[in-house]
C-alpha cells in the first residue's frame, strides 16, 4: 500500500511560488484549491496512514497519527482537518521564519492570527508491494539482523584490540570467515578477505593480480560483458601500460572458451570471466576456462555477483584463483563484500595502513556486516536446493504468463533451465520505453529495474545489450526482473494481470505503435506481420 505524508507548513512557505499582487485570502484559496480530497485519491491509489504535524510554540512537534482504510474515511478526514485548520488553538503560531521565534503580538485581546495549510507528499511511496530487483538489492533475513544486532550494542570491539571485547570481535570475525569458506568450498578460511563490498573486492582482483604479476606480463583477456567493476578497471589499467583483449559473446551472452584461449599471449597474466551476467542471467562455461588457465598457469577471475546464493558455487570446481561476490544480493547485508584469493596467488594491496585481513586489505573491520555475511552465507547454502526450486517455478510461471499475454515480447539470453539463473528475465518489449515501463510498474507497486544497478541511471543502451547485438530499439525497451526467495505465486500472479496492461497503455502512447499498426513500420520481432496488434 502506498502511505500519504500530510504537514502543517507556514502560509507564507506554501505561498512562495506564487506570483502576482494576491491578497492573503485569494493565496490561500490557490494553495488550498490544489489540495482537496479527490485530487489526493486521484494521484494515490491508496491510503494507510496520514500524519499531521503541529509545531507548537516551545519548539516540540506534536504528531497526530491516523490509520484509514476506505476512501471515503480518509475524504471525511481531510475536510474535517481544513475546517479546523483556522480554529485550531496551534493555528496561532509566529512564522517559523520569524527571527526570534516569539508569540505575535495579541490584537483585541486574541492571538495574532497564523494561517497554515495542509502539504502532502509521498510518504514511503518507493517500497513497493512487489519487489522483482533483487540483483540490485535483497531484503535482509530476519535471522541475519537478529545475528547483527549486538554487534551494534554490547558487542562493539574492534578484533584488533587485544582485551576482551578485541577477542570476542576476533572469534566473531573468524566464524564468519569459516562460514564464508564452507559456502564456496575453500581449502581454508584464510583464503577469504573481507571488503566494503563486490565492486572493491573485483577492483582488489583485478589491479591487485595485475601489479603483482606485471613482471610476468601486462596483458588481461575479459569477456566482453563483465560488470562495470571489472571494466573500469581493466580501463584504468590500461592507462598504466597494461593491454587487454575483450572476448565477444554470442546473442545469448555466452562466451567461447575457445575464443578465450585465442586470446591467450605469452605475456597473459589474468583472465577474468562472470560466472554468471548481471542483467541476461546467462550461465558461463567456467569449469572449462579455469581448467585453461590452470594448464597455462594464468590466474583466473570469477566474479560471482549475480550467482551467489542462487548456484552452487565450489571455487576448487570452477578453477578459480580469485572469486568474489556480495551478500546483500542474496539478503545478507550491504556494505560488505568477499573475495576468495587462492593462497597461491599473487595479490597487491590496493589499501595500505593496518594488519587487517592477513595484511591484504587495511582498515577496521566492519563487524555488524561480516556477521550478517556469514550468517546469509550459511543460510544460502543450507537453502540452496530449495529456493532454487522455488525460484525456477516462479521464473517458468513469470515468464510463459508473459508470452502468451503479452506481442512482441524477446526475451534475452537463454531461456529458463539450465543455462539460466533461475531467479533471472531480462525482456525486451517493442515500441515500449524501459524507463517508461519501470516507472508505471513502480506506480502500480512492481519493483522492477531498467539495467544494471550501477549504470541504470545513464539512460543510455547497456553496453551488455550492444554486445550481444540486440537491436537498439529493443534494447531501450527492457527491463530485468530479478525474483527472490520472498516472492510468491501470488505475487506472479498480480505481475501478470498488471505489466500487459501497462504495456497496453504505453504503446497505446506510442507514436511507432500507432505508425505499426497502420503498416507503416514493421517489427522486429515480427517483421512479415503488418496486420493491427490488440
Amino acid at each position: 500500500m502506498w502511505n500519504l505524508y500530510l504537514q502543517l507548513v507556514p502560509v507564507e512557505e506554501a505561498f512562495k511560488n506564487l506570483k502576482g499582487d494576491l491578497s492573503v485570502r485569494q493565496r490561500l484559496r490557490a494553495v488550498a484549491g490544489r489540495l482537496t480530497a479527490r485530487a489526493v485519491l486521484e494521484k494515490f491509489c491508496a491510503v494507510q496512514r496520514v500524519e499531521v504535524h503541529l509545531p507548537m510554540t516551545d519548539g516540540r512537534t506534536v504528531i497526530l497519527t491516523r490509520h484509514t482504510q476506505p476512501e471515503k474515511d480518509l475524504q471525511l478526514l481531510l475536510e474535517q482537518l481544513k475546517l479546523e485548520l483556522p480554529t485550531h488553538p496551534h493555528a496561532n503560531l509566529p512564522s517559523r521564519a520569524s527571527s526570534n521565534h516569539q508569540q505575535m503580538p495579541a490584537s483585541r485581546g486574541q492571538h495574532h492570527p497564523r494561517i497554515y495549510v495542509l502539504r502532502f507528499t509521498p510518504y514511503a511511496a518507493a517500497v513497493p508491494n512487489i519487489y522483482l530487483d533483487h540483483q540490485a538489492a535483497t531484503p535482509l533475513a530476519p535471522e541475519v539482523f537478529e545475528a547483527m544486532r549486538p554487534f551494534f550494542t554490547e558487542q562493539f570491539g574492534n578484533a584488533s584490540s587485544l582485551h576482551q571485547h578485541g577477542l570476542a570481535a576476533r572469534d566473531a570475525l573468524a566464524q564468519a570467515r569459516g562460514q564464508v569458506a564452507k559456502f564456496i568450498h575453500a581449502e581454508s578460511a584464510e583464503d577469504i578477505l573481507f571488503t566494503s563490498d563486490g565492486t572493491e573486492s573485483a577492483n582488489l582482483a583485478i589491479k591487485g593480480a595485475a601489479w603483482a604479476n606485471q613482471r610476468r606480463g601486462n596483458h588481461l583477456v575479459v569477456s566482453a560483458t563483465e560488470h562495470p567493476a571489472v571494466l573500469e578497471s581493466v580501463a584504468f589499467l590500461e592507462k598504466q601500460g597494461f593491454t587487454s583483449t575483450k572476448v565477444a559473446v554470442d546473442a545469448q551472452g555466452r562466451v567461447d572458451p575457445e575464443a578465450v584461449r585465442a586470446a591467450l599471449t605469452e605475456k597473459t597474466i589474468l583472465i577474468a570471466v562472470h560466472h554468471a551476467n548481471h542483467d541476461l542471467g546467462t550461465i558461463q562455461p567456467i569449469r572449462q576456462i579455469g581448467a585453461m588457465a590452470g594448464e597455462r598457469g594464468i590466474s583466473f577471475f570469477v566474479d560471482a555477483e549475480a550467482s551467489a546464493g542462487w548456484l552452487p558455487l565450489e571455487v576448487q570446481e570452477l578453477g578459480a584463483t580469485l572469486l568474489s561476490f556480495s551478500p546483500h544480493r542474496f539478503h545478507g547485508p550491504k556494505g560488505v563484500g568477499v573475495l576468495y584469493r587462492n593462497r597461491r596467488a599473487r595479490l597487491t594491496n590496493l589499501i595500505h595502513g593496518g594488519s587487517q585481513e592477513g595484511g591484504r586489505r587495511a582498515g577496521v573491520e566492519n563487524m555488524p556486516a561480516i556477521v550478517g555475511a556469514g550468517l546469509a552465507c550459511e543460510l544460502a547454502r543450507r537453502e540452496l536446493p530449495g529456493r532454487v526450486a522455488h525460484l525456477a517455478k516462479l521464473q517458468q510461471k513469470l515468464w510463459e504468463g508473459l508470452s502468451k499475454r503479452v506481442p512482441l515480447l524477446k526475451l534475452n539470453g537463454p531461456p529458463p533451465g539450465p543455462e539460466r539463473l533461475p531467479n533471472n528475465l531480462h525482456v525486451s518489449f517493442e515500441f515500449v520505453e524501459g524507463e517508461g515501463l519501470l516507472l508505471m510498474l513502480d506506480a502500480q507497486g512492481i519493483a522492477v529495474a531498467s539495467g544494471t544497478s550501477c549504470v541504470s541511471k545513464a539512460l543510455k543502451v547497456s553496453p551488455l545489450l550492444a554486445a550481444i547485438g540486440l537491436d537498439h530499439g529493443l534494447a531501450l525497451g527492457s527491463i530485468l526482473l530479478t525474483l527472490g526467495a520472498m516472492n510468491t505465486e501470488e505475487e506472479m500472479e498480480s505481475v501478470l494481470a498488471t505489466l500487459p496492461k501497462v504495456v497496453s497503455k504505453l504503446r497505446g502512447m506510442s507514436p511507432m505503435w500507432d505508425e505499426y499498426q497502420r503498416g507503416a513500420v514493421e517489427s522486429v520481432l515480427e517483421p512479415r506481420r503488418r496486420t493491427e496488434t490488440k
